[in-house]
């Protein structure tokens, strides 16, 4: 054989033999890093940063080092190391923005973007990344979609988020990501109002969490069965659900409190929904600060729309201050598997929107519509997100009223109706609508409005109110 290719030969034999140990260090490399996300998710925290650190040791592919500091970032974030967090993750932006076409950078630079309310772009960057995977169904491209679905429902982008999360389910995730999809394409198919096929990935997710043993994950899914009962205005049933989750496990987020203080206001049952809500407010608790903060303004947030039903305005003023001070030091902190919570950009206009109704209501007119007009303009970039669009009319609906803008008002409560608001909340609107036409003089449009409100048979607070107007009316 002639030397020059006895050389080729075997200079490519040493490559094929490098290319193999390489592969077999990163696998080793990512199987670190997983270890050090089980830690994280095991809440040992100083173990998973220790682990994360001692990984970084090494010479890393961009794409894993990228992922690396951006979980290292989150664990110190956790810790109170802020400033090296900060570090951290522009290192891992660094690294994510020299990662070519390499799927794993390209997801990490998704995440990164994500944590920023960057979403438009992060759904582009995890595009990209499950471009360059194979077509064929595997735990990876899972995760990928996984990830899609979570950053369309931050956008507010219900059938984007069904579609991913649905593609996630087809890929063979693992059985992390398994659970956590049922659950959002279930809340997707909420938000788009298909309430059969949002109840039937809920089922099955309670199923799959019952078969993992796990109580935390048995209480989320109970959880959101009994949101949706809510929603459908299955008082008693949500009721029922929300306390089997209360007893499988505590709740540090507070979501089965939050939903039967809902229901209690929703029945008008003030006093009762106060105690309930108190409790979820004293029981929150998250190890990431920034989650932490969120989820107080939340639980302040539905404390202050109990006085506002309960026509408390001032009391209701007192948790918003709380609420939006809260938001103020919120930063978006990303955690995985993350829970379906709310960007702070939703919970922002939440807040405003429900300040604007509280303002009215303490007859301070000229704040309220500053408010006003500050939500309606911020309103426009949530043109797909029907859930926050629906509670948002529904605050200017009432601040209008409050302020004497019949006008207004009907345009908002039409408005809201024609966004197809939950069985649960179409009382609230009739009964709106029906007031303002009684103060507008128009007797029969207040009549079949109240009639309307009756209609759905949902024994709610403006229900009740609506068939004593029709009984005045009718005397």
């Amino acid at each position: 054989m002639p030397s020059a290719l006895l050389i080729l030969l075997l200079i490519a034999a040493s490559g094929l033999i490098a290319w193999a140990i390489w592969k077999v260090a990163a696998q080793q490399f990512l199987g670190q890093m997983n270890a050090g996300a089980r830690l994280y998710r095991a809440k040992r925290y100083t173990e998973a940063a220790e682990a994360f650190r001692v990984l970084l040791e090494h010479r890393l592919p961009v794409g894993l080092e990228a992922d690396t500091r951006r979980r290292l970032a989150d664990t110190l974030d956790v810790l109170g190391q802020t400033e090296e967090a900060s570090s951290e993750r522009d290192r891992a932006e660094a690294a994510a923005s020299c990662g070519g076409r390499d799927p794993m950078a390209l997801t990490a630079q998704g995440d990164l973007l994500k944590k920023r309310q960057q979403y438009n772009e992060a759904c582009k960057a995890y595009h990209q990344a499950l471009s360059l995977t194979s077509p064929l169904p595997s735990p990876g491209r899972a995760l990928i979609m996984a990830k899609l679905a979570l950053a369309h429902f931050e956008a507010g982008r219900s059938a984007e988020t069904v579609r991913w999360a649905e593609a996630s389910l087809a890929n063979a995730p693992n059985e992390t990501i398994y659970r956590m999809m049922e659950r959002i394409a279930g809340v997707g198919y909420v938000d788009l109002g298909d309430f059969e096929r949002a109840e039937s990935h809920y089922l099955r997710g309670l199923k799959l969490a019952k078969a993992s043993g796990k109580p935390q994950e048995i209480a989320s899914s109970l959880g959101l069965l009994g949101s949706l009962q809510h929603k459908r205005g299955y008082f008693k049933d949500a009721i029922a659900t929300s306390r089997r989750a209360q007893g499988v496990a505590a709740d540090p987020s507070g979501t089965a409190l939050a939903i039967e203080a809902e229901c209690l206001r929703d029945m008008g049952r003030f006093t009762e929904a106060r105690v309930v809500m108190a409790r979820r407010r004293q029981g929150l608790q998250h190890d990431q600060p920034d989650l932490q903060r969120r989820m107080l303004a939340l639980g302040c947030l539905g404390s202050a729309w109990i006085e506002i039903y309960a026509e408390c305005y001032d009391e209701a003023l007192v948790y918003l201050e709380e609420a939006r001070e809260g938001l103020k030091f919120v930063t978006n902190s990303t955690i995985w598997p993350p829970p379906p919570s709310t960007s702070d950009s939703k919970v922002g206009l939440w807040c405003d929107s429900a300040f604007a109704n509280a303002l009215a209501g303490a007859g301070r007119v000229n704040e309220a519509q500053e408010m006003i007009t500050n939500a309606e303009s911020r309103l426009s970039g949530f043109g797909q997100d029907r859930a926050t669009r629906i509670g948002t009319l529904g605050s200017l609906g009432r601040a209008a009223y409050c302020m004497g803008d019949l006008a207004a008002s009907r345009t908002f409560w039409e408005a809201y109706l024609a966004a197809s608001p939950s069985p649960v909340y179409v009382p609230n609107a009739y009964y709106w609508l029906g007031e303002i036409a009684l103060r507008l003089g128009e007797t029969d449009a207040a009549h079949e409005a109240f009639r309307q409100s009756i209609a759905p048979e949902i024994d709610t607070f403006y229900a009740r109110r609506a068939k004593a107007r029709l009984a005045e009316i009718d005397r």
